[in-house]
């Protein structure tokens, strides 16, 4: 397959983007060829080593913002009258129950946020006292005796071992949830590019 009609095929498949889009992903496609031609291959050998046109416009459609994928794939659509009046009339039944879908994700993202911001508060709170018996120590040094000074101490290093410790959680828990988010996403734009695949 020669670089012409590798790229047709790839602007075929993303015929539903906007042109902007579609032609910035066409031009890193073709830049790719043409590196590999000035490395020393042959136009067929270029195009042989790149994926697929069919798994470049999907990576390039995994890509593409969300918002982008949606105005796309209403625009492709043409409904008939009989589509319409389905869709009118099941209104009451799928309007609820795309709205608890997306309800049920947004929550479980928002608790998922909410869970490593205790973590986090807990994380500060936590610093925050291991400060606070320093510097009771430090005073009780000058006014209370040997046995209240260590009491500090001891209890300065078990709060800083537990900040250090959840500290740690709390990222995790932070990648964690950045990690939903962008499964979340991720699942959506596969939906959605999916049902394109079958229009």
């Amino acid at each position: 397959m020669n670089k012409e009609s590798y790229l047709a095929q790839i602007r075929q498949l993303l015929q539903n983007l906007p042109e902007e889009d579609r032609e910035r992903s066409l031009a890193f496609y073709a830049e790719s060829i043409d590196d590999r031609m000035e490395d020393g291959m042959s136009e067929e050998e270029a195009v042989a080593s790149l994926e697929s046109p069919e798994e470049a416009a999907k990576s390039i459609l995994m890509d593409t913002p969300l918002p982008a994928l949606v105005k796309a794939r209403v625009k492709q659509r043409h409904m008939g009258a009989l589509e319409i009046l389905l869709l009118v009339l099941g209104f009451p039944l799928w309007f609820p129950l795309l709205l608890t879908l997306l309800i049920l994700e947004l929550t479980v993202y928002l608790v998922a946020w909410t869970l490593v911001l205790s973590l986090g508060a807990v994380v500060l709170a936590l610093g925050l006292s291991a400060v606070a018996c320093i510097i009771a120590a430090v005073y009780c040094i000058f006014k209370g005796g040997l046995g209240l000074t260590l009491l500090g101490l001891g209890a300065c290093l078990v709060l800083t071992g537990l900040t250090i410790l959840l500290g740690f959680a709390a990222a995790g828990a932070g990648r964690l949830a950045i990690r939903l988010g962008k499964a979340l996403v991720r699942g959506l734009k596969s939906l959605l590019i999916r049902k394109e695949d079958k229009a």
